[in-house]
């Protein structure tokens, strides 16, 4: 998903979260892209170029092996963009942006929920309330990227702990 800015508060009718951002969805699925729009997750469907041309806060929720493969590329078009992931795993992903002359736009994150099911019709409202999400290596992220992240989850609901991508999610304690 990506996000623009706009003036005014919006409520999601999935998720339930208020926010003042207008979402774009880019899918490799065109069913689920037209499923999101139907069902308002979403107010428009684009390319990925434009929609980061766009956008504020980029948000890749892709298998890993494919997220490790497109944040790169991602990286070399931001100017002021925010991106991040929810992705589970942190390592491999964190070493191949480790050089990117835009590392510092990159927040690696892992959200503490998930289902086996995917698409738009997996999505519940509510879910990420009362849960944990681990922000890693903080440090290589720029401090207005961090807090913007931190922003989001925050009105998510969700409760913020900061990891290594040498550390596990083994070391949380929820």
């Amino acid at each position: 998903f990506f996000f623009q800015a706009e003036d005014g508060i919006r409520d999601y009718k999935v998720t339930g979260v208020q926010t003042c951002a207008l979402p774009i969805c880019v899918d490799a699925n065109p069913e689920h892209a037209e499923q999101a729009l139907e069902m308002g997750l979403v107010d428009e469907i684009t390319n990925w170029q434009e929609a980061t041309d766009r956008s504020d806060i980029i948000i890749v929720a892709t298998p890993i092996d494919v997220t490790e493969q497109i944040v790169p590329g991602l990286l070399l078009r931001c100017r002021h963009q925010v991106v991040m992931d929810v992705g589970s795993t942190k390592k491999n992903l964190c070493a191949t942006i480790s050089n990117s002359p835009q590392r510092s736009r990159f927040v690696a994150t892992h959200p503490m929920w998930g289902t086996e099911f995917s698409g738009p019709q997996s999505a519940i409202s509510g879910a990420f309330d009362e849960k944990a999400t681990v922000i890693c290596d903080q440090d290589q992220s720029a401090p207005d990227a961090l807090n913007l992240i931190e922003q989001l989850y925050q009105v998510l609901g969700m409760n913020i702990d900061r990891k290594s991508t040498r550390l596990n999610s083994s070391h949380l304690v929820i």
